[in-house]
């Protein structure tokens, strides 16, 4: 009796520490979206104070690489679907886009640095400009994009 117990508390120590050296290894957080200083006051910001300015969610910090990214950035996407309303569905209207999603954020944000002022107000160009500044912090903050960028992608 007392060497099954044995056994089985040496078999579990065995799987925890395995478990536990897996995790540690594979389940590590993503470097990209880890805030190393805040906030992030610079040039790419420029021009879009005030929608920036117009909620907390849009709070910046910098990554580890220097760039300016959100400090929660679901909370800022959620902040931009609303804030940015009029933008987005002029974006839509002109390049005939399904709703906005967080996989084709690039293509409204294309679109949106395309837009005419005599057809839109200078809110609506100035949120639509927004989108691919947005989409460029949002990018920032996923280790896949600076994976991409090494490997020569987008």
């Amino acid at each position: 009796m007392k060497k099954n117990l044995i056994v089985i508390v040496l078999v579990v120590l065995v799987i925890g520490t395995i478990g536990t050296a897996a995790y540690l290894q594979f389940v590590k957080p993503d470097e990209a979206s880890k805030v190393v200083s805040k906030p992030y006051e610079g040039e790419q910001t420029a021009g879009f104070e005030t929608l920036l300015n117009s909620s907390n969610n849009f709070d910046l910090g910098v990554n580890k690489y220097g760039q300016p990214i959100f400090i929660d950035r679901d909370k800022a996407y959620e902040q931009m679907l609303i804030t940015c309303n009029d933008g987005i569905e002029a974006i839509k209207k002109t390049g005939d886009l399904p709703k906005i999603s967080k996989q084709n954020m690039d293509a409204y944000g294309s679109i949106g640095a395309e837009l005419s002022e005599s057809d839109f107000s200078r809110d609506v160009l100035k949120q639509a400009a927004f989108i691919g500044v947005f989409y460029d912090f949002y990018c920032h903050s996923d280790d896949d994009f600076y994976i991409n960028r090494a490997e020569g992608g987008d």
